[in-house]
């Protein structure tokens, strides 16, 4: 099972650019950042992109209702991202999503050689996190998904105390899924707190 390690985009360039250096040291096949309301995933993917050299970079996800294919064309070549090492991930929310993913995604292919992916989600801090999972459940898309798989957004988490809770949260996952992508809720939003967090989810 391959691990990825994600923040929120809006944290800062420091945050950002510490968590990359340290996910990539610790062997994490993947580093993804979010692409929320107006704040630019692909502009903070590039702090990551500056600062490693083998791991994946992992946008999850853009919105193409927001932000279409063109503009996110012109934002991976502004940003200078990597097209070997790039995991764009693109969605959509209702009505005509399905629609508007596979045009998206048919012109993101004739114009990008990269890799595209469709979805996203995740882990900590009690108060934020119940603050993450009700934005989730707010939106029309992200109920519906949640109510398919019979979970709340908050019973999708990890939560991450210790090093060993962190494990065993991975572990009931282990020959389930293929691809874990642990996405980091921290409860003051340090620089500290998410190494901590990239060292305790490190894979074996």
């Amino acid at each position: 099972m391959a691990h990825g390690f994600a923040v929120f985009a809006g944290t800062t360039p420091e945050i950002i650019r510490a968590s990359a250096r340290e996910a990539e040291r610790l062997g994490f096949a993947s580093f993804w950042v979010n692409h929320p309301g107006s704040t630019d995933g692909l502009a903070a993917l590039a702090h990551a992109a500056r600062e490693t050299r083998r791991v994946e970079l992992g946008i999850g996800v853009i919105p193409l209702h927001t932000r279409g294919p063109e503009s996110i064309v012109e934002g991976v070549k502004a940003n200078a991202l990597a097209l070997d090492r790039l995991l764009l991930g693109v969605g959509s929310p209702n009505p005509e999503a399905l629609k508007r993913v596979r045009a998206g995604v048919a012109e993101l292919r004739a114009k990008l050689s990269t890799r595209l992916v469709v979805a996203a989600l995740g882990p900590a801090a009690v108060d934020r996190l119940q603050a993450e999972a009700a934005r989730y459940a707010a939106v029309p898309a992200y109920a519906a998904n949640f109510a398919r798989m019979g979970l709340k957004p908050v019973e999708t988490a990890i939560a991450a105390q210790t090093p060993d809770a962190v494990q065993r949260g991975l572990a009931q996952w282990q020959g389930v899924v293929d691809d874990i992508i642990i996405r980091a809720i921290t409860a003051k939003d340090t620089v500290e707190e998410h190494l901590a967090l990239v060292r305790a989810a490190a894979p074996a």
